[in-house]
């Protein structure tokens, strides 16, 4: 019946021009009353199944639209992402069987800065459930493999034959490390991993052999790459003690956003070890923003975007997922208002992020403000 609702539009693409053409021209008088009788009796009949057919086909047009647009937002969707990620996601329909998994590639999105997939899985006999793993080290952009990315999962993870439903998809990300993606398009040789468990929660291996689930296909950034905002900055934070940090890079797009900032102090300083700094403000549109530090690498510190991932959507319900959406800026906005903060307690920053907040702010929730709040400019 499915099948029925599109065969409409298929139909309707194959009616010949000619016949539009005739539709449109002026009535001609036919010497045979009979002719006349059933030439116009033939274009009613067709005019009515015509408009029919037009009615079938708005009827099921929600469905339809509705159907398109939930399938082009895997990825959105499982970000907890409200824009359309359309014009930047390729579409792959590829499917890979190993024993009793099967793996369709749907969806890709990728940056000098991620990749992200989305895959549909089959699992047939299996007792047990499928973990599953983009691997790294054998994952190539053009011939080129990045050893040092790291792999997560999103949502999804793992497949199981208890999880058959035609909503249960799986999004895997990859973190690439120096990443140097040239303008145009690009060789992607993707390698993901499944491990077979005997038990839902994982606790028992059925085999150390992992199964390996391969694709190859062509991608291009260049619409994603057009809708990303990169700024250079010269913004400095400090406290009582002096200069912290100095905010060096700007990326914001409909995907993540990141800061870089220099650090003026080593990483074995008692003020950052064991310690986590944030940001958080809002952008010009009032659109809340919070970016937490994701990494130390050099002098160099990196502020990113954080999702719900993994295990932390366990129990989450809708209206949880849409309060703890990422906290990105519109990247249409002018600037953004931000605060730095620093975890008050070594360590203990998710324990207190857990304590229910007061009017007294952020300071008594693990976090301490550093330095007064800045502006970064993001249009204009």
């Amino acid at each position: 019946m499915n099948q029925d609702r599109f065969l409409f539009l298929e139909l309707l693409g194959e009616v010949k021009e000619e016949y539009i053409s005739q539709s449109a021209r002026a009535w001609t008088q036919s010497s045979d009353p009979g002719q006349r009788m059933l030439y116009h009796l033939g274009r009613k009949v067709a005019c009515l199944a015509l408009i029919a057919a037009l009615g079938f086909g708005l009827v099921f047009y929600d469905q339809v639209y509705a159907a398109i647009k939930r399938f082009t937002t895997m990825i959105g969707e499982s970000l907890h992402l409200t824009e359309d990620l359309t014009s930047y996601t390729k579409f792959i329909g590829q499917t890979q069987t190993q024993g009793d998994l099967s793996l369709t590639l749907n969806e890709v999105i990728l940056d000098e800065h991620r990749m992200l997939v989305s895959f549909r899985g089959e699992y047939a006999d299996g007792e047990g459930v499928q973990w599953l793993k983009i691997n790294g080290k054998r994952t190539r952009i053009n011939r080129i493999s990045y050893p040092g990315s790291g792999a997560f999962s999103v949502s999804g993870n793992p497949i199981g034959t208890e999880k058959q439903g035609s909503d249960d998809n799986i999004v895997l990300g990859l973190d690439f490390a120096d990443l140097e993606l040239p303008e145009g398009e690009v060789n992607v040789h993707l390698v993901v991993n499944a491990e077979e468990y005997q038990t839902a929660d994982m606790t028992v291996r059925e085999n150390y052999k992992e199964k390996d689930f391969i694709y190859d296909f062509a991608f291009s950034d260049k619409e994603l790459r057009a809708q990303t905002v990169k700024r250079k900055l010269d913004l400095a934070v400090s406290d009582e003690d002096g200069e912290k940090l100095t905010f060096t890079d700007l990326t914001v797009n409909d995907l993540y956003c990141t800061l870089v900032a220099k650090a003026h102090f080593l990483r074995s300083d008692p003020w950052i070890q064991g310690h986590v700094l944030k940001l958080e403000g809002e952008d010009s549109l009032g659109n809340p923003v919070e970016l937490f530090m994701i990494g130390f690498s050099g002098d160099e510190i990196f502020f990113e975007t954080k999702y719900i991932v993994g295990d932390e959507e366990t129990g989450v319900s809708a209206e949880e997922a849409d309060i703890r959406r990422p906290l990105l800026p519109d990247r249409n906005c002018a600037y953004m208002e931000l605060q730095l903060y620093r975890s008050c307690e070594p360590g203990q920053e998710e324990d207190d992020a857990d304590r229910e907040k007061t009017d007294e702010g952020l300071e008594n929730n693990g976090w301490e403000p550093v330095g007064e709040t800045f502006r970064v400019t993001v249009n204009g």
